[in-house]
């Protein structure tokens, strides 16, 4: 059961998330619900910040229940999602949900845990997959709507003070293994650039490419495909 500020929260974000005008044409709402937890299922209370994907806009912050670490949100159609869970002391946990091509109304069903991890459990864990950072095929630079999934990590290193991290970047299986190990070397140093701008000029980063090694999903299709062509951190200290 949600709680009526829960709730109001819920009604007032359809307003924020578009105009009047579109909700009125398009009756298309998606549902997505979860829980957040930290690593012995306890439940968390954490601030989500929702942005546009494609434009590199946020959209809204707000917090999940504080006492079940519930979150329940609507989701008017047509906005590539990215929504970030943050907590200090905590790991952010990037998701994303893309509906430019939906025009379904559906819920998902499926109780969503997201674990957070705290900072010695990510040290502790090895290298680990920065979501919400997109590259395109056969290319380096990273889009507008990834910069901010890059900002929120640049915080967590500055927060915590470390000072050497190794990125390591990866592509899909297509093309020549030569060309993705010098592509893959491309996008850490992207990445490594990124992050010393932002405000770590502090930290000593190595750059390593992987080429198409280690995929994390199939590279049948193109969703596959997109999260392979990635970037994973190590933190050393």
């Amino acid at each position: 059961m949600y709680r009526f500020n829960t709730i109001l929260k819920i009604n007032i974000t359809i307003v924020i998330f578009s105009s009047l005008s579109f909700l009125f044409n398009s009756c298309a709402i998606v549902e997505i619900k979860g829980k957040v937890v930290d690593s012995k299922k306890n439940p968390l209370s954490v601030e989500v910040i929702w942005q546009n994907l494609v434009t590199g806009d946020t959209i809204d912050n707000m917090r999940n229940d504080s006492l079940t670490g519930d979150y329940r949100y609507l989701l008017p159609q047509h906005i590539h999602y990215g929504y970030t869970f943050t907590k200090k002391g905590y790991f952010p946990v990037f998701k994303n949900i893309d509906l430019r091509n939906n025009n379904e109304v559906y819920t998902n069903e499926e109780d969503i845990v997201l674990t957070m991890l705290t900072v010695e459990e990510v040290i502790a864990k090895g290298s680990f997959v920065v979501d919400n950072v997109f590259f395109s095929n056969n290319s380096k630079m990273i889009d507008d709507g990834s910069k901010y999934a890059l900002r929120a990590f640049g915080k967590f290193i500055t927060d915590n003070k470390f000072t050497k991290l190794e990125v390591h970047g990866y592509t899909d299986a297509t093309g020549d293994d030569s060309y993705n190990i010098k592509l893959s070397m491309a996008r850490a140093e992207t990445v490594s650039d990124f992050l010393r701008g932002f405000g770590c000029s502090q930290v000593s980063f190595t750059a390593k490419g992987f080429g198409k090694a280690n995929p994390i999903a199939s590279n049948e299709t193109e969703q596959g495909r997109s999260k392979n062509r990635r970037v994973e951190i190590k933190i050393i200290k």
